[in-house]
């Protein structure tokens, strides 16, 4: 009797396993981009979530008065200073940001930022943005070490289109990281 119900366990895990669809492994697009100029705020040594959702709902309150924007996306714009420590938070940076034509009269708390033209891996996520650590992981975690590509070490950055809504359960965001390509 026992062997009957593992053998029934075993088929019905089997059964389960089966019926799952496997889970497809992001594949990034590859592109490129001229020199992008941006205005924004940010914050330094800090990757703390709650302190980014700080500064996203504080660029809320100035994003319209950036003077000569490019109507677009918004862009979290993630980067290294001289003095990054991979062991620490310090010379990380984080920039809630959008493009500009030219970069002139910043307002009051913003900086500015030159991306240089680059090629990019761009992965596409779908999701609601308390997952969006996951791609990141895979991105920097399996995808990195595969060795398809070899990273650069300057700017990459989040794409928000005009639609995103912190609050819904479904936002498109690209992820754009530099690469040689």
């Amino acid at each position: 009797m026992k062997e009957i119900l593992v053998i029934l366990l075993i088929s019905f895990v089997m059964v389960t396993l089966m019926a799952q669809e496997p889970v497809e492994k992001p594949v990034p697009k590859m592109d490129s981009k001229a020199e992008m100029k941006m205005v924004g705020i940010q914050l330094l040594n800090s990757m703390d979530s709650d302190e980014m959702s700080d500064l996203w709902r504080n660029f809320a309150t100035v994003v319209d008065n950036i003077p000569h924007r490019v109507k677009g996306p918004h862009y979290g714009i993630s980067f290294f200073t001289k003095d990054y420590n991979p062991q620490t938070d310090e010379g990380y940076g984080y920039m809630a940001a959008v493009e500009v034509s030219e970069i002139k009269d910043i307002p009051h708390g913003c900086v500015s930022r030159i991306i240089p033209a680059s090629d990019y891996a761009v992965f596409s996520y779908e999701g609601n943005v308390e997952h969006l650590g996951d791609m990141y992981a895979f991105i920097y975690g399996e995808w990195m070490r595969s060795g398809e590509v070899i990273p650069k070490m300057q700017e990459s950055f989040e794409e928000y289109d005009i639609n995103f809504n912190p609050e819904a359960e479904t936002n498109i965001i690209r992820i754009w990281v530099p690469v040689n390509n």
